[in-house]
């Protein structure tokens, strides 16, 4: 997908919802932009094209989200919601399939619940579990 596309989209949709100080609608929005600079991140440190194949670039996906979590907005917005989006980049930045695994068990409400977030972890599992299968094949 066009992750960057997705992320202005929900900067605009944020900053607005933000403005009126509907955190309600705002605080998703918020999660939106981070997981799309997650999936962006893994993407292209995996080297994911549109067709979803795959060629490994770096063993450390590059995913930076910490404009988002230290600036202004997130510490506005601080909570386990921020906490736990972190908590998937590093592992994301790690392409550490435990740590994943161990983010969504400490977190399920703020990553479960929401059928977006839910869908779109489901399928960074999936590419994390492809990385590392490549990766122990590899010579």
């Amino acid at each position: 997908g066009d992750y960057d596309t997705a992320h202005s989209y929900f900067l605009e949709a944020f900053e607005q919802l933000d403005q009126l100080d509907d955190r309600d609608k705002a605080m998703p929005c918020l999660k939106y932009m981070m997981l799309c600079r997650i999936l962006d991140g893994l993407s292209k440190a995996l080297g994911i094209s549109a067709s979803g194949t795959m060629g490994i670039r770096s063993d450390r996906a590059e995913v930076d989200i910490s404009g988002m979590v230290s600036g202004k907005r997130g510490v506005k917005y601080a909570g386990r919601d921020m906490e736990a989006m972190s908590a998937i980049a590093a592992a994301a930045s790690e392409r550490s399939l435990k740590d994943y695994e161990a983010v969504l068990a400490k977190y399920p409400n703020e990553l479960q619940d929401d059928l977006l977030i839910r869908h779109h972890l489901k399928t960074l599992q999936e590419q994390l579990l492809e990385s590392n299968l490549i990766r122990i094949i590899e010579p």
